[in-house]
């Protein structure tokens, strides 16, 4: 693991962000599904570190919050959105005695699953 750099790690969080990397037709796909469901047992959970235009079609018929951080679900429990950037992740770190996590794209890669799985599986309705 190189040296952390706080200004090569924002720089990198910004490149990721800046790239669709695909997320449009993921989220036109949930949509898309969610609508063709016709019920209202359809329920979709996205978490992401980097927010884009088209995540305001997420919430359906409904305004996404204000800036990330932020997970926030509709009102009827069925989308949730999360979008917690990087450098949330690292601050939270560096307030716990961790000032490097989150230098590596994978330290916050692999905590999103760790602790908001228990967030979308709580919501899931099971």
């Amino acid at each position: 693991m190189g040296a952390w750099s706080a200004a090569g790690a924002q720089e990198k969080e910004a490149s990721r962000q800046s790239s669709d990397g695909g997320i449009s037709a993921i989220v036109t796909a949930i949509v898309s599904w969610a609508t063709s469901m016709g019920g209202t047992d359809a329920m979709a959970r996205l978490y992401r570190q980097g927010d884009t235009a088209v995540l305001s079609q997420f919430f359906p018929g409904s305004a996404r919050p204000g800036p990330p951080p932020f997970v926030a679900t509709t009102f009827d429990g069925r989308w949730t959105l999360g979008l917690i950037p990087g450098a949330t992740w690292r601050a939270a770190a560096a307030e716990q005695g961790f000032p490097s996590m989150g230098a590596q794209y994978t330290e916050i890669h692999h905590m999103f699953p760790g602790m908001l799985l228990t967030d979308a599986l709580r919501r899931s309705g099971f």
